[in-house]
C-alpha cells in the first residue's frame, strides 16, 4: 500500500519538478520543448492511444497542464 501510494506522489511531482528545471525566460523556446516532449511522446505512445483514445487526455493533462494557468 505504501509503495503504491509513494508511486503515486512520485508521478504527480515528477511533472511540476520538469516545467521548474525548464527555462522560463524565453517563452518560444519554453514552448518548444513542451510541444517536442508532447509530439515525441504520442510518436512513442501510438499503440497504447489507438487502444484507448482517452489516453490523449492524460498525455495533454501531463505534459501540456503544467505551463498553462487554469
Amino acid at each position: 500500500m505504501f509503495k503504491r501510494l509513494l508511486m503515486v506522489a512520485m508521478l504527480v511531482i515528477a511533472p511540476l519538478t520538469a516545467v521548474q528545471a525548464a527555462d522560463q525566460s524565453n517563452p518560444y523556446k519554453l514552448m518548444n520543448e513542451a510541444a517536442q516532449k508532447t509530439f515525441d511522446r504520442l510518436k512513442n505512445e501510438q499503440p497504447k492511444i489507438k487502444a484507448n483514445p482517452n489516453y490523449l487526455r492524460d498525455i495533454v493533462d501531463q505534459e501540456l497542464l503544467p505551463y498553462v494557468q487554469v
